[in-house]
């Protein structure tokens, strides 16, 4: 029994406290690379996000262009489409004021402007 104790005691003991010692710093260096993977993924997702950021302020810019010359060009057409608007109630007014006129110079100098009008509203 005394030489097990001494072999438990000067060669098991030792042993097994170095194994301990070695298992306990092979995981706190585990620990370690995990730390340093997480914080390699975080840096990472920022990129990420700092790229996606990047790609949909581009975007916006775009139809923010696009949206801004859309406006434009329909609100010209809505001008002009106004413009005409007056030319037509202007030719109706017109028209009513010759045929109520006694004046037959009116009637005979008359020039239909419906073709006019009409091919306006085909653009």
């Amino acid at each position: 029994m005394k030489i097990d104790s001494d072999e438990l005691e000067l060669i098991i003991l030792p042993a097994y406290e170095v194994f301990v010692k070695e298992v306990k710093y092979k995981a706190e260096k585990l620990q370690e690379s995990f730390e340093e993977v997480l914080n390699n993924i975080e840096k990472q997702r920022k990129m990420w996000h700092q790229e996606i950021d990047k790609i949909v302020n581009a975007l916006k810019e775009d139809v923010c262009g696009m949206k801004k010359m859309q406006m434009k060009a329909q609100n010209d057409h809505l001008s002009r489409f106004r413009e005409l608007l007056l030319d037509v109630k202007k030719a109706v007014q017109r028209n009513k004021d010759i045929l109520e006129s006694l004046e037959i110079s009116k009637s005979l100098s008359y020039k239909s402007m419906n073709s006019t009008l009409m091919s306006s509203t085909q653009t």
